[in-house]
């Protein structure tokens, strides 16, 4: 039996839902998150300090993608690129003020408990009442997790009328400032927006000299090669280094270059003038190779979006060279009204500017 109101006996205050509602839908939104319960009514989405932490740690089998065996990968499970979210054995889940606004927390939890937070540009644990969750002591964990577990399988609405320029910036900021204290961040980053995505992937392992490859992906039968610069110190680079990675994976591995879909990462779009765009083109005319382009402001919009990205549109759109260096058209495909949700609109995160 529930004890409502009552305190699990370490301090924690893991809630359950009532047993006479459920819940029928969880949306997610910059503006703040709600949940919709069976009767009807609606309320701000809350923390129930659920046992699994899903905002914190990924699960195992997000991990143990072997999709090239015996290539080492990095299995650091941090959802937070950064480390700026924790759990405290009294309070639950916190969020410190090194967060940088990825947003991959709050599309994480299950029932809208991490929010963002428009006065500091960030995002927070919200931790709100409501009569139809009660507390729980420590006997009821498994009602806890029994809680989770329903929640899990609701019907997610995402859903923003607009992203803040100080959102973005901040992320922009955030990813200078923080990358030497946290070396693997870009690739923590990359790894977990494209799981969000549905694209299942590995990051290469800390220090491994063996293989130049940033990452590797599958998606259905495809193998992804990929080469990312977020930072921008070898833009040019790319091209060169995912041909190596094509190479690799197709003598070595067995993989021929018609079962993969070789992908780049790139931050803010390179000038007119950059070879990086030409040699894109060039890889394409001689070799009959198209590499696929993303940014690493569409994968921050698609998680936000909570959209997936399938082999066909993969295959067939994200061309980025010589000809076409304009990647709005690749936003609309997901999200229509983009120039009038995106405050960054416009800017070098969609093309280049000069």
């Amino acid at each position: 039996m529930i004890r409502k109101l009552t305190k699990r006996s370490d301090g924690v205050e893991a809630r359950v839902l009532k047993p006479e509602v459920s819940i029928r839908k969880v949306r997610y939104s910059l503006e703040g998150n709600s949940i919709e319960f069976s009767n009807g009514t609606t309320e701000k989405g809350t923390c129930i300090n659920c046992h699994s932490k899903p905002c914190l740690n990924l699960p195992k089998n997000y991990l143990n993608n072997h999709i090239i065996d015996g290539l080492p990968h990095n299995n650091d499970p941090r959802v937070c690129p950064v480390n700026a979210i924790s759990y405290n054995g009294k309070d639950g889940i916190e969020i410190n003020s090194d967060c940088i606004g990825c947003g991959l927390c709050m599309t994480r939890c299950p029932i809208g408990g991490i929010e963002y937070d428009n006065y500091n540009q960030s995002f927070k644990v919200s931790k709100t009442d409501s009569e139809y969750f009660v507390l729980a002591d420590s006997s009821q964990q498994a009602s806890v997790e029994s809680t989770y577990l329903r929640i899990t399988e609701v019907s997610k609405d995402f859903h923003t009328s607009k992203i803040p320029l100080e959102l973005t910036n901040n992320l922009q900021e955030g990813l200078r400032k923080k990358s030497l204290r946290f070396p693997d961040l870009e690739l923590i980053m990359i790894r977990n927006y494209l799981l969000s995505l549905g694209i299942k992937s590995t990051i290469s392992a800390k220090g491994n000299i063996d293989s130049r490859m940033d990452f590797t992906a599958e998606l259905d039968e495809y193998t992804i090669p990929g080469e990312s610069s977020v930072q921008g110190n070898d833009i040019l680079g790319l091209p060169r280094r995912i041909l190596e990675d094509i190479s690799w994976l197709h003598n070595r591995i067995g993989i021929p270059k018609q079962k993969q879909i070789p992908l780049l990462i790139i931050n803010e779009f390179p000038r007119k003038r950059s070879d990086f765009y030409e040699v894109i083109s060039d890889i394409e005319n001689v070799l009959g190779i198209e590499i696929k382009v993303l940014t690493l402001h569409f994968l921050f919009a698609m998680n936000l979006f909570g959209k997936k990205v399938y082999k066909e549109q993969l295959k067939t759109s994200f061309t980025i060279n010589k000809n076409n260096f304009d990647f709005t058209p690749y936003f609309r495909l997901y999200i229509p009204n983009i120039e009038k949700i995106d405050e960054a609109f416009g800017s070098e995160l969609y093309t280049f500017s000069k």
